[in-house]
């Protein structure tokens, strides 16, 4: 007999072959009486894969980051060979690059990773631009003393900037004839001429305080590679006053001067060293305006007292010793940073080499010569001339007028 198959009740399966071949058994007393029907799938098995896309970090950068929100998974059958749709135009700033694998397709199997990556680099779009930040060392300035004005320059955009100017107006911005250049910068470790993209450059500048309102405004220009000029301003302002009662300063300091004698020349007091008495000091101010003077007491102290803070110098007047210590500035003078109510101490330290007297070398005593005198020549008498009256008269004459005089006084 023969079975039959049950092809119709398996789904997705196909009868294929039976055991024995024939799909026919003869029963017999002798055999094992067993027929075997086979099936075979008639669907083929799927394998799942990813597609990832990935966006450049940075303009020129190495890397990249995944945009997980457009991420594909899907499955095929072994063998299935596709490619996928890039995103350049969803990705309006990218363009697509390059795919892993290189070829930008994926064939689909039972032992591959099945991952397709795409990559999309940022497409240069240029940003020309630059910054400037101006300050003023303070918005209340008295009169005569030094402003400081801060320039902060900074690259802005996504482009190198060369052939940096600063000028300022000088307060006048319908005057143009008085404007200054700033060339004092800072540029940090770097030393070229090129500002690139995110670097800063400070600049500074400094001028004496006027009395009232004062506005200044700055101005950067630069050129791009392509000699597109770009440019920036700012403005910064500070009030000059001048007092007319002036008061106390509320936290004043103090300069302490210890003035010594170091007579071993070492350049600190130690054994031996003497306090310096009666010695001469003047003060200046930054705008080298006289501050005071002080003269130290046999303790070798002078004081100066009531000092706003800020940067003075001190000068010793006395100048036939030389100074150990501290170091002097260019002018000869000595440096000294004041704060807040602080006491700043210096000690002032003076050297004189006292040469001793040396006595005279041993040797023969030395030859006088013996000059002969001439005598004088004898006077000649001068005789007085015809009709003229001899001094001897004279003296007489008046030796008479003055005893006459006398008499006169006397009697009256």
């Amino acid at each position: 007999f023969s079975a039959a198959t049950e092809q119709n009740a398996y789904t997705g399966f196909v009868y294929h072959h039976a055991d024995p071949e024939s799909g026919i058994m003869t029963v017999t007393a002798e055999g094992n009486n067993v027929l075997k029907l086979y099936y075979n799938v008639t669907t083929e098995p799927t394998y799942s894969y990813t597609i990832e896309h990935y966006k450049q970090d940075a303009y020129g950068s190495s890397n990249y980051s995944i945009v997980a929100a457009d991420t594909e998974t899907g499955s095929a059958v072994d063998g299935t060979i596709f490619s996928a749709t890039n995103k350049q135009n969803t990705y309006s700033e990218y363009v697509y690059d390059h795919a892993t694998p290189v070829s930008g397709n994926m064939t689909v199997s039972n032992e591959g990773s099945n991952l397709l990556k795409l990559f999309y680099n940022l497409i240069f779009i240029p940003d020309e631009d630059i910054q400037i930040i101006k300050t003023t060392s303070s918005s209340s300035i008295r009169a005569g003393n030094t402003v400081t004005w801060t320039y902060i320059v900074t690259n802005t955009g996504n482009v190198d900037l060369f052939d940096i100017e600063v000028t300022d107006d000088n307060g006048t911005p319908l005057n143009n004839s008085d404007d200054f250049t700033v060339t004092d910068v800072n540029k940090g470790e770097d030393t070229d001429t090129i500002l690139e993209p995110g670097e800063s450059w400070t600049y500074t500048a400094t001028g004496t305080a006027i009395r009232g309102l004062y506005k200044n405004i700055a101005y950067v220009t630069a050129w791009t590679p392509g000699e597109k000029e770009v440019s920036a301003q700012d403005d910064s302002s500070y009030t000059g006053y001048v007092p007319s009662n002036p008061r106390p300063d509320p936290d004043p300091g103090r300069i302490e001067i210890f003035k010594f004698l170091d007579v071993d020349n070492s350049g600190s007091f130690n054994t031996g060293d003497l306090p310096f008495s009666n010695i001469l000091f003047q003060l200046f101010n930054e705008v080298d305006d006289l501050v005071g003077t002080a003269t130290t007491n046999s303790q070798g102290y002078a004081v100066f007292s009531n000092l706003e803070a800020g940067d003075y110098f001190i000068k010793e007047v006395r100048g036939d010793y030389t100074i150990t210590t501290p170091e002097l500035n260019a002018d000869g003078m000595i440096a000294v940073e004041v704060g807040e109510d602080e006491t700043t101490e210096i000690s002032i330290g003076n050297y004189r080499e006292v040469i001793p007297p040396q006595e005279p070398p041993l040797g023969p005593p030395p030859v006088i010569e013996e000059v002969e005198e001439e005598a004088p020549p004898l006077a000649i008498p001068v005789l007085p001339k015809t009709g003229e009256l001899p001094p001897y008269f004279a003296y007489g004459f008046g030796s008479l007028l003055v005893l006459a005089g006398l008499f006169m006084k006397r009697k009256f």
